[in-house]
This record gives structure tokens, sequence and C-alpha cells, in this order.
């Protein structure tokens, strides 16, 4: 609710007319007109004079600030796309780590003649790229999710 509205409801409230909260203030009727019609707004000694008046706190006249919701939106999911794109890129180094032979075989020593024995394993890099490309995943998908729920809401 906007402070003309507010001006207006309080003054109907206690019946009172342009005129006499006009008189009341030592402002003219128009400028009463003028702040309940958005025209205008009441100075800041009105203001409190106003609040004097209709003995109320400054905050119940005056429209409580808005939060610029549609930006704080664009951030989130702005944000998230962010993770996502870094989370594609993070399996894609994955494959290429997985693909590359020096990366999946880990090597123990070396022997002077063929022995039959091969001992090889995977590397934990890959692993570990593919946990934390997991953990991203999830983290942008959540966070996408959110967004989208607090876009509705």
């Amino acid at each position: 609710m906007d402070i003309g509205t507010r001006i207006k409801q309080l003054r109907t409230e206690r019946r009172m007319s342009q005129e006499t909260l006009a008189e009341a203030l030592g402002v003219s009727r128009q400028a009463v007109g003028k702040w309940e019609n958005g025209a205008s707004l009441p100075s800041t000694a009105n203001l409190l004079a106003l609040c004097r008046l209709f003995d109320i706190p400054l905050t119940e006249l005056t429209p409580e600030k808005q939060t610029d919701a549609p930006a704080h939106r664009r951030r989130n999911i702005l944000s998230a796309c962010t993770l996502a794109a870094g989370c594609v890129l993070l399996v894609l180094a994955t494959v290429w780590a997985v693909s590359d032979n020096s990366l999946t075989s880990a090597y123990i020593g070396y022997a002077d003649a063929e022995t039959g024995i091969l001992v090889a394993g995977p590397s934990l890099r890959p692993l570990l790229l593919c946990a934390v490309g997991a953990v991203l995943a999830a983290v942008s998908v959540f966070s996408l999710f959110r967004a989208k729920r607090k876009k509705r809401g």
C-alpha cells in the first residue's frame, strides 16, 4: 500500500475530511488531495506530523521497501547455470583423464625380464574427478530447482 492510500485510509477511519486534515497539518486541502492521489508526497515534517496526528509509528505510514525480486532470481539462475557449466567442464576433463592411458594405469616398479605378472589398476585421479563432478552436478541441479521454485513463489 502506498503512502497516499494509507493517508486516505487513516483519514477516513477517523472520519476526517481532507479540509480538516489540511487544517490540522497547516497545509492546503489540495496538498492532502495530491498526497492521496499519488501526485505528490508529503515532506518529512508533514510525515512526522501525520504520524503524531494519527498516533502511529512512521513505519506504519510508509510502505516497506520492495526488493528487486527479478534481479535476485536472475542472479540465482545465472549462478546455477555457471555452476552447471563448470560441472560440464569437469565431466569433460574426467573423460579426458580416463581416456589417457598414462593416468589410468599405475605401474609399480619394473623387472629385468618378463615375469608374466601384471600389476595395474586405475589411477585415483579420474575417480576423484568423477566424485567432484558428481557433487557439482548435484549442487547445480539443486540450485536450478531452488531458483525455479523461488521464481514461482
